[in-house]
């Protein structure tokens, strides 16, 4: 374990600050690697790397232990002394590969530059946090910063340096403000011929435990190596162990002695004992003192399992506070309560106890059934494999035997590689409500131990008993470890697992499903789980490894982290960085970028954000790092039964493509509130490639505050479900809620950052990317464990902020203020208030006094420097809620008041002049000038000297003027006097100072012969007169009426369309009696629309210029006469005779049909003598009684609408419907034939006749 600590110390040296700012990553785009991206270089204090999406911790870091020894400390003699930027280099965060786009992973510690450019930076680096001001208080420690010493066995020190640095100024008084930072230096197995790195102990096992002593800041006197002042510290016998003797001090330097020493008994959180020494002096970073202690596992019965410590209080290693530390808390231990030093050192301490006596006999106990189960987590939990196993012990137990229950892959060395590493705590085993045994926590399994109880449950014949275990396997991220694919497609089954070598370069990195065969095993009986786990191919050999696709990322702050306590730690600056890949060749061709590319980037502006471009240089020297390396993979560690799938990949980077030179220059626009910045890119090297992203912009905003009503994670959680609004939010958990309501507004309307890449090799850009982007984030994280010294209640966070207010009493500057957050102890700083105030400043105020303001009392607050300095200033600690003050307010003082300047303004005249065909200006017609004004605000604000010019509101537009027509002219131009064409448009920019605005409007005279037309439509009713059955008859007639409608067209030019007079309407006209016949009908002949109205032909509406004449018919029908002999008397036909041939009717562009022409003939004789009498006519087959045959008849076509008279032949009827055309004298000849002939044979009763012999 002790590879953990030596990072820890290594760290400790470059980091100081007790906040450290966490960050997450979540990928936007499909086919995108989420990339752990590290600090920024924008913001101090520490970060903490999040993939939104699955980006997996380092278990292997996580969990590795302390290698670090000082068990020989007397013996070192020298000590290398590295700089602030080498000790950074040895702790960059490195990328992290995506696992399932579901996962959320928990924040693991790490620290970030501060920003000291407009770059940010795609890598991570540890330095010393500037901000924290109790670093600022140790002199000699911000001499010494560079050149920390770091105590190592195989290192020597410098005593020359070292003496130099302890015996600087001696102060005659006691250690006070001292920050301690005690750390657990080693932790190793001592037992006879085992690796002392092997952390698993059983009974009787030895181990050496060694804490060390140090510190930073205070002040107080010094004696040689240490500072005078007299402390006591505690110091934790692990649980499962018993102090093997007392504890010895190992250091480096002068003589440190324990002045006396004592164990406390019990008083641990587990029951564990401290071991409490006093110490005459106080060692710190140049001089630190490590106490060990020789140790022997003494294992209770209830001990064992996997053992975890870290700082959370009662921590291992404790300062117990005399009034030499910075700040403490109370914590109760056994019945006495400690005030305990804040440390700002992890202590972490892992290591495992190996409970029970034997394993189980495989003859004893059966697994009658065992499945596995995937949990998805949610909010508060985390996602989990769970295997269900029934066990049917055969045989009594004895205590101690156990059985130990493994859910992972098999290797072939003898270890199984759990799925997911995270197991629940420890529980004892019940079957009806009786202790059968207890389930320890393992490290990646777990371990039944049985008692003797179980054997009452045997039953009666003693044969057996039987029970289930339900035991998770917890991933610590909202998914487990084996993602469930959504389709056939999806080849993502979670973290790989295994990897399998591929010849192919096109099929390296891709996913794969392998369904392992033996992977649960219980008492050493294997069976296989059903799940298909994450596998992925790699290339057998040397490969260059570089982006596939173009993507963007966003890193987010992480403002909340809370525990399972519900204790909160807050982060008050807020920040969203955009982080680009690149894509050079990209596995789809069509979306390279090549070499020579573009990166656009949108965003809205707002004066509460602060943005932070990437200069062009930083912008190139991103690229630079991210130039693509050739990498070979080796995997070993292959599973039982099959040497082709292997656990580990050995990934050794080799050379890096050759980048020869990269250029970036960029142009930038602001319109309407938003800004376009596109970088563009040439790098010299055509065959280069990229691996990784860069960062062209980072937006950030401090005054982050927690609502004060939120009092857990989940309320958190629930409060940001309804905080979604505009341009802020995604999932819940990046969706938190802040009480600055200014902050808050300002990331709901400003316009988030969008990103296009584009390929600039061609002559025309194109886009590869596509538009790239997401809403604002901010995150609420969760720990499962707990937050220690870090979090706190959140009733115990009080709020205040500062504002800046002017003589007048106005606030200026941001209405909502700057606001600052923390719990009781923290010091108020106000982020973002220094350049605030550089701004106002220029504006011409100076700080006329600061005060503090507790309800309506304000106290003015001294400065201890510059008064136009904000540092200068101190807003002292956050006290209770009633001690702190409400705000802070800086009065401002100017030159003189605002002076607005109203008397500019500017004209538009709109001139209209009228030309003839030739351009000569016309005299008439005339058209009144259009007028219009601009009127223009100018200000001085605040501050400003008399020679300062006046700001207006420039860039105004005159409304676009409508121009009408000119009946026989064209419009031809608008111009102003300089020639500008606004025609269709606007005079758009205008300023106060622009000259007045003339424009011509210029209209020339068309040709009259061109501009005009005429169209007429006609209506024309013709009559028509039946006899009573409804046959046509020609002896009465009538006249066909009409009447035309005229419409008139204009245009202003021969090119443009006429313009009619139109619609119009046809009048009513009245129908005149007939006598002896009935108004029938009046139809319209092309719609067939009834148009009777009384005794009238309606008012027929809508004609326009291209109707179609319109033709009504009016149909008349004669009255029935009266026949007193009972018989009908067919009255004597008019003598048919040749009819007149009409004249050839002209075609008419619609056809119409022709009234029914008069029937020309001679009126037939009177006979001089009565006639004979007829005999009875015969009476006809009533089942044969003759029937009407409608004829439906095209009036487009016939000039002369035929009927079809009862009686006709089958000849006839052929003649009769083969209708007539238009302007066909044989069809009118024919139609005048077809009459006479139907007359004559009515008259002699042979119409039944004829028809009857037309159906035989």
């Amino acid at each position: 374990m002790n590879k953990r600590i030596d990072k820890k110390r290594k760290k400790l040296i470059v980091n100081t600050s007790k906040v450290k700012q966490r960050f997450g990553i979540r990928k936007l785009t499909t086919g995108v690697t989420s990339v752990l991206l590290g600090a920024f270089l924008i913001w101090g204090g520490g970060a903490t790397a999040q993939a939104a999406e699955g980006t997996p911790t380092n278990d292997n870091e996580e969990s590795s232990n302390i290698s670090n020894d000082s068990s020989n400390i007397k013996d070192v003699k020298e000590v290398t002394l590295p700089t602030s930027q080498e000790s950074a280099d040895k702790t960059n965060v490195a990328p992290s590969t995506t696992n399932s786009p579901q996962e959320a992973e928990q924040p693991a510690p790490t620290t970030i530059n501060e920003k000291k450019s407009d770059k940010a930076v795609v890598q991570s680096s540890n330095v010393a946090n500037k901000e924290d001001e109790s670093a600022n208080k140790d002199q000699d420690y911000e001499d010494k910063q560079s050149s920390i010493l770091k105590i190592q066995n195989n290192q020597q020190i410098n005593s020359n340096i070292l003496k130099k640095n302890l015996t600087e100024s001696k102060v005659e008084d006691s250690l006070k403000d001292f920050h301690f930072t005690g750390a657990i230096s080693s932790f190793k197995n001592t037992t006879a011929g085992k690796d002392e790195n092997y952390l698993t102990f059983k009974d009787g096992d030895t181990a050496e435990i060694a804490y060390q002593i140090q510190g930073f800041g205070g002040t107080g006197s010094k004696s040689g190596f240490f500072y005078d002042t007299p402390n006591s510290y505690l110091l934790l016998i692990p649980k499962g162990f018993v102090a093997d003797g007392k504890v010895t001090a190992s250091y480096a330097y002068g003589n440190y002695t324990i002045s006396s020493q004592e164990v406390l008994h019990g008083i641990g959180k587990n029951g564990e004992d401290y071991i409490k020494i006093n110490c005459p002096n106080t060692p710190y970073y140049g001089a630190p003192v490590a106490a060990k202690i020789n140790l022997t596992a003494k294992l209770k019965e209830d001990d064992g399992g996997y053992v975890s410590y870290n700082n959370s209080l009662p921590s291992p290693f404790m300062a117990i506070n005399n009034g030499s530390f910075s700040s403490s808390n109370d914590v109760q231990l056994g019945n006495t309560t400690y005030h305990i030093a804040n440390n700002e050192w992890d202590q972490n301490l892992n290591y495992t106890l190996i409970p029970g006596k034997q394993a189980l006999d495989s003859n004893n106990f059966n697994i009658s059934s065992s499945t596995v189960e995937l949990h998805p987590g949610d909010t508060t939990n985390s996602g989990y494999e769970q295997l269900n196993a029934t066990i049917n012990l055969t045989h009594h137990v004895e205590n101690g035997d156990y059985l130990d229950f493994h859910l992972g892959l098999p290797l072939q060395d003898g270890k199984i590689l759990p799925y997911d590493t995270q197991l629940s705590d420890g529980f004892d085993a019940k079957y009806q409500g009786t202790t059968i045994g207890h389930v320890f926590k393992m490290d990646g399994y777990y371990r039944l131990v049985f008692n003797t109880a179980v054997n009452q449950f045997f039953g009666n014949s003693g044969s057996s008993f039987t029970d289930t275990f339900h035991l998770k396997w917890n991933s610590g991220t909202a998914n487990p470890a084996i993602r469930k694919p959504t389709s056939v497609t999806d080849h993502n089954f979670g973290k790989p697992f295994v990897y399998q070598y591929t010849s192919d370069k096109n099929q390296n990195q891709e996913l794969f499903g392998y369904t392992p065969t033996n992977d649960v095993n219980i008492g050493g009986k294997v069976s296989a789980s059903g799940l298909t786990i994450g596998g992925q191919y790699i290339y057998h050999g040397k490969i260059l490894q570089c982006n596939q696709s173009n993507g963007s990322s966003v890193v987010f702050s992480i403002n909340r982290i809370w525990d399972k306590n519900n204790h909160v730690q807050i982060y008050t600056n807020w920040y969203n960085n955009e982080a680009v890949s690149i894509a050079i060749k990209a596995k789809d061709p069509s979306k390279s970028a090549s070499n020579n590319f573009a990166i656009t980037v949108i965003v809205g502006q707002n004066p509460y954000l602060t943005y932070n471009w990437t200069s062009d240089t930083d912008l190139a020297n991103q690229i630079k790092k991210t130039i693509a390396y050739y990498h070979t993979h080796e995997l070993s560690n292959p599973i039982q039964n099959d040497n082709n799938i292997l656990t580990q990949d050995k990934d050794t980077k080799g050379a890096q493509l050759p980048d020869g030179s990269v250029t970036v220059t960029h142009e930038e626009k602001i319109e309407n509130g938003v800004v376009t910045r596109t970088y563009h890119v040439k790098i010299s090297n055509p065959e280069v490639e990229l691996d990784g992203a860069i960062s062209p912009l980072g937006v950030s905003a401090s005054g982050f505050t927690m609502p004060d009503n939120i009092r857990s994670y989940s309320e958190d959680v629930a409060n940001a479900e309804a905080n979604k609004k505009g341009n802020f939010g995604g999932t819940d958990d990046l969706s938190a809620n802040t009480s600055n309501e200014t902050l808050k507004k300002a990331l709901e309307d400003t316009d988030t950052i969008k990103v296009a890449i584009s390929n600039e090799s061609e002559t025309t850009s194109k886009n590869v990317s596509g538009v790239l982007g997401s809403p604002w984030f901010a995150k609420i994280g969760y720990s499962g464990s707990n937050l220690g010294p870090n979090g706190d209640d959140p009733s115990n966070y009080i709020t205040t902020k500062l504002i800046f207010k002017d003589d007048s009493g106005n606030v200026v500057g941001p209405s909502d203020g700057f606001k600052f957050q923390g719990k009781s102890g923290t010091t108020i700083s106000f982020n973002g208030v220094e350049q605030e105030l550089v701004d106002l400043i220029n504006q011409g105020y100076n700080i006329d006094h600061v005060a503090s303001k507790s309800g309506n009392t304000e106290t003015t607050i001294s400065p201890s420097g510059d008064k136009n300095k904000i540092s200068s200033y101190n807003f002292g600690n956050i006290s209770t809620a009633s001690a702190t003050p409400d705000e802070f307010i800086v009065y401002l003082k100017a030159s003189h008041a605002p002076i607005t300047d109203t008397s500019k303004k500017v004209t538009e005249t709109v001139h209209y002049i009228f030309q003839d065909e030739n351009g000569q200006v016309l005299n008439t017609p005339t058209r009144d000038d259009h007028h219009a004004e601009l009127d223009f605000t100018g200000t001085k604000p605040y501050g400003s000297k008399d020679s300062d010019p006046f700001t207006y509101d420039d860039g105004k537009t005159f409304n676009a003027v409508t121009i009408d027509p000119q009946l026989g002219f064209k419009l031809i131009s608008a111009k102003t006097a300089d020639g500008t064409d606004v025609l269709d448009g606007n005079s758009e920019g205008i300023n106060h100072n622009t000259p007045n605005v003339v424009v011509n409007v210029i209209f020339k005279a068309q040709p009259q012969a061109d501009l005009t037309d005429t169209k007429n439509v006609t209506e024309t009713i013709k009559y028509v007169f039946q006899d009573a059955n409804g046959h046509v008859i020609t002896s009465t007639s009538r006249k066909a009426d009409s009447q035309t409608l005229t419409f008139t067209g204009t245009r202003a030019d021969k090119n443009d369309q006429f313009a009619y007079d139109e619609p119009k309407s046809f009048d009513a006209v009245a129908i005149a009696a007939q006598a002896g016949f009935d108004l029938i009908s009046a139809t319209n002949d092309a719609s067939h629309a009834d148009v009777l109205g009384d005794n009238a032909v309606k008012q027929i509406a809508g004609i326009k210029h291209d109707s179609a004449p319109v033709n009504i018919t009016v149909v008349f029908k004669a009255q029935p006469q009266n026949n007193p002999g009972g018989n009908p008397q067919p009255s004597t036909p008019d003598k048919p005779v040749t009819p007149v041939q009409p004249s050839t009717p002209n075609t008419p562009e619609t056809p119409v049909v022709p009234t029914t022409p008069d029937v020309p003939g001679t009126t037939p004789e009177t006979p001089t003598t009565n006639p004979e009498v007829p005999g009875t006519p015969s009476v006809p087959n009533t089942s044969e009684a003759p029937h009407k045959q409608e004829v439906t008849v095209d009036t487009t076509k016939v000039s002369e609408t035929p009927v079809q008279n009862i009686g006709e032949s089958t000849e006839t009827k052929q003649q009769g419907q083969k209708l007539p055309q238009t302007s066909n004298q044989n069809g009118s000849h024919l139609a005048l034939a077809g009459l006479a002939v139907t007359a004559i044979a009515s008259l002699f009763g042979i119409t039944g006749e004829r028809k009857r012999k037309g159906k035989n």
